[in-house]
């Protein structure tokens, strides 16, 4: 049996964190699974990031100004390589239909 005062509370601390774990399994856990994330961001949102800070970078006479320039080049270069590689291949005739069928 708990004799100080700090070892009661403890106690009761723990009782009460047991319970609420056993009450979120009964009544189904987190709700997160119903709230996804949002999605990441667009490569063009990302790029006009970018160029926004990188004016003002620009403008700005900071220490680090530099620096960040330097970041964020490399940030761009990286996300355009990205983006080259989830391109594609495709042909000029991918875009266009054939004569013999009739559009739809």
């Amino acid at each position: 049996m708990p004799t100080s005062l700090d070892q009661i509370l403890d106690f009761e601390a723990v009782m009460k964190a047991h319970a609420t774990q056993e009450t979120s399994e009964i009544t189904g856990g987190d709700d997160d699974e119903d709230n996804p994330p949002p999605p990441p961001p667009q490569t063009r949102e990302l790029l006009q990031a970018s160029s926004t800070i990188h004016r003002y970078l620009a403008m700005a006479n900071h220490s680090f100004s530099h620096q960040m320039e330097h970041l964020l080049i490399s940030f761009n270069h990286t996300i355009r390589l990205k983006q080259v590689a989830t391109m594609r291949d495709t042909r000029l005739e991918d875009f266009f239909a054939p004569k013999n069928t009739p559009p739809s």
